[in-house]
């Protein structure tokens, strides 16, 4: 099976990501794709407010990543541009509706059971943090500048842990998506991917390392700034946990 990896930040260009599909395949046969599918808004965020007792500093990144950097900004992005740029699920509807193909879901992979299977350790990082910024950076006196600034440093600090769950879960998460596309293989010809750019090197790898699989793309072009940063945190990880 022939596979192009179309990646990218969760919300850029679709025209120009639909341009570079069209150019490898006329007709693909399957779309394999990362957060494509959509959970009811309601099980998502009783799901997220499920590890806040646990990692408050976490959950509230969480729901800010996905409400706000990555649904509210796609919307707001497909309005300003007419629908050529927004998040890259369009990508997926887009191409199954007019090669009137399949697609699947290949994260499967739930980050909470991260959470909830050393809760003890995310627990004390979470609210250790919160107390030690607390006690740092507490709106005193209570303004509208100050109140601002001590949300906004829990914030960062809860990307910042939220990137470190990330590095924690990738290896899993990474062949996860792997095995869902190797397994489903034998049934198509000609196949896209589409995902987060940072989990394109991986992903590319793990494929090309399939006799059966031929990888147009195992390595991604020009990589967002902030996809480095990531990566290079995944790969830090990984050899502290070797």
């Amino acid at each position: 099976m022939d596979v192009w990896i179309s990646s990218g930040t969760h919300v850029d260009s679709i025209v120009e990501r639909e341009e570079r599909i069209n150019e490898q395949f006329e007709s693909p046969d399957v779309i394999f794709a990362e957060g494509a599918e959509k959970i009811p808004d309601r099980e998502q965020l009783v799901s997220i407010l499920g590890i806040a007792p646990v990692a408050p500093l976490i959950a509230a990144a969480v729901i800010f990543h996905i409400y706000i950097s990555v649904e509210a900004r796609g919307i707001i992005k497909s309005k300003i541009t007419g629908g050529e740029s927004g998040r890259d699920v369009k990508i997926v509807q887009n191409l199954t509706s007019r090669h009137d193909i399949e697609w699947h879901e290949i994260d499967n992979e739930r980050l909470g059971q991260y959470i909830r299977t050393d809760a003890i350790s995310w627990g004390i990082i979470n609210w250790g943090s919160l107390l030690g910024i607390t006690i740092l950076v507490w709106p005193s006196p209570l303004s509208l500048w100050n109140t601002i600034k001590y949300g906004t440093v829990l914030l960062l600090a809860g990307y910042i842990l939220f990137i470190g769950l990330l590095a924690v879960a990738n290896h899993a998460r990474e062949e996860t998506m792997t095995n869902v596309i190797t397994n489903k293989s034998k049934k198509y010809d000609q196949a896209i991917v589409v995902l987060g750019e940072a989990h394109h090197p991986g992903i590319g790898r793990r494929l090309s390392d399939e006799s059966k699989l031929n990888v147009l793309n195992p390595e991604p072009e020009g990589l967002d700034w902030g996809t480095r940063v990531i990566l290079r945190i995944f790969e830090r990880y990984d050899r502290i946990k070797e």
